[in-house]
């Protein structure tokens, strides 16, 4: 049923979002450089954490502590989301306003609909 939902959630996403292919899309090892804009940005996911508290970290770029890039899914969306454990090692790309979090940047997810495979 999961992989249903998300396929479902996906493509509704993908035709609702305000996301267009004529904006610029940035490289993951580019989001330092965009701190505090909202941008489209493309990579490949090199890892995946699962904190014990249920929210997950997408590492872009290479395996932590070495990621030029990382995406925030807070514990409510991973059931939207699924198992991103299958994504390693492929691209992706997410929208959203680019943050520093320990001197990463990073994308904190606020609506599934925000990250594409």
């Amino acid at each position: 049923m999961k992989p249903l939902l998300l396929f479902l959630l996906t493509t509704v996403a993908l035709c609702t979002s305000s996301w267009s292919k004529d904006e610029k899309v940035i490289e993951a090892a580019q989001t330092a450089q965009y701190v505090g804009q909202a941008v489209v940005v493309h990579g490949t996911v090199a890892d995946v954490h699962q904190f014990k508290g249920g929210s997950i970290v997408l590492d872009f770029g290479a395996k932590y502590p070495h990621e030029v890039f990382q995406v925030f899914i807070p514990k409510n969306l991973v059931d939207v989301t699924g198992d991103m454990h299958e994504y390693v090692n492929k691209e992706m790309v997410v929208e959203g306003n680019i943050e520093m979090y320990k001197g990463k940047p990073e994308i904190k997810l606020q609506d599934a609909g925000q990250l594409r495979r």
